[in-house]
């Protein structure tokens, strides 16, 4: 596999969408939360951000 090839490169190259990268990403994020404790008002407040954060990040890696 090349190096620094991107997550949504990767995605795209097996036919998966952006958004479903950044569903992945975020659940994985959510489970973490809920594994170090965090409530779930605490999660929820944190997960309406989670999709702009990702989206922001591959966004700004793929320009």
């Amino acid at each position: 596999m090349k190096k620094n090839l991107l997550v949504v490169e990767i995605a795209s190259s097996k036919n998966v969408s952006t958004q479903e990268v950044i569903e992945v990403i975020a659940k994985a994020q959510k489970e973490m939360q809920f594994k170090r404790g965090e409530t779930g008002e605490m999660i929820e407040e944190y997960s309406k951000c989670i999709e702009l954060k990702v989206l922001h990040v591959i966004e700004y890696k793929s320009n």
